[in-house]
């Protein structure tokens, strides 16, 4: 028996400035095309405005979340994002997700949200060049592939990977789908 995609949710996690819209942008609109939807959430309620002007306004803050509801956890990158790296909340959020057995994805610089949080410990990953040292001393398998997937959790390296990133999540929540 095949479930729909419809029935599958990603939770987008966005900074709260400076997030990368072309991350954002390009990977909502490659898996609303697939029927997977998805919701936002950012530290505040406030609007979140992107590098080049994005404006977004979240459905939640991140301290009121519930991942449960959710297939896979999308950190998009963007100089912003460092607002996370060492977020004990967002680090005890993604743990538990994970061990729940939910995908989590990360794009550009948001992999090292996941290395902090002790997710990519001598897992292959990638992220944004500017970051392959941090990721290498955090005991992460660092690689410069545009995207890297490692059991379930996916990593890119930025916005040319994107498209990439965003058709690897359809594939993985596709085959979960499949019984």
């Amino acid at each position: 028996m095949r479930l729909k995609l419809i029935d599958k949710k990603v939770l987008m996690i966005i900074s709260q400035n400076k997030f990368c819209d072309e991350e954002y942008i390009s990977s909502r609109q490659t898996l609303e095309k697939f029927g997977i939807g998805c919701e936002v959430a950012s530290s505040t309620l406030c609007p979140a405005i992107g590098l080049d002007g994005t404006i977004v306004i979240p459905d939640f803050q991140i301290k009121n979340l519930d991942t449960s509801v959710y297939n896979a956890l999308l950190l998009v990158g963007g100089v912003g994002c460092r607002e996370y790296w060492h977020n004990e909340l967002i680090h005890t959020l993604l743990y538990n997700a994970h061990s729940n057995g939910k995908l989590l994805c990360a794009i550009c610089l948001a992999p090292v949200i996941l290395a902090n949080a002790g997710l990519l410990r001598g897992k292959r990953a990638t992220a944004h060049p500017s970051a392959s040292d941090y990721l290498k001393l955090k005991g992460v398998k660092y690689t410069s592939r545009p995207v890297e997937h490692e059991k379930n959790i996916i990593t890119a390296n930025g916005p040319e990977g994107t498209k990439n990133f965003a058709n690897k999540i359809n594939d993985l929540l596709e085959c979960h789908t499949t019984h």
